[in-house]
C-alpha cells in the first residue's frame, strides 16, 4: 500500500488530537473559553491571564489571535 492511500485511509484532520486531547495541553476548553469570554469583555492584561492560568503570556495573545484553540467558539 503507498503512503499516499495510507493517509487517505486514515483521517488526517489533525483534530484528533487538538485541545484537551492534547497530552501536553495546559488549558481546558473552560479555562479557554473564560480567557476569551475575557478577553471579548476588554480585559488586557494577558500576562495577568497568563499567571491566573499557568501559561506564558504569548498563549494568551495566540488564543486572541486566533492561531491557536480558534475551532472553540464561546457561548
Amino acid at each position: 500500500m503507498l503512503v499516499s492511500e495510507l493517509y487517505a485511509n486514515r483521517k488526517w484532520d489533525l483534530t484528533a488530537r487538538r485541545g484537551e486531547r492534547n497530552p501536553n495541553a495546559k488549558l481546558t476548553a473552560e479555562n479557554v473559553k473564560e480567557i476569551k469570554r475575557r478577553i471579548n469583555e476588554g480585559e488586557r492584561d494577558y500576562r495577568g491571564l497568563a499567571e491566573e492560568f499557568g501559561v506564558a503570556s504569548k498563549t494568551i495573545r495566540q488564543i486572541k489571535n486566533g492561531y491557536s484553540w480558534k475551532w472553540l467558539e464561546v457561548d
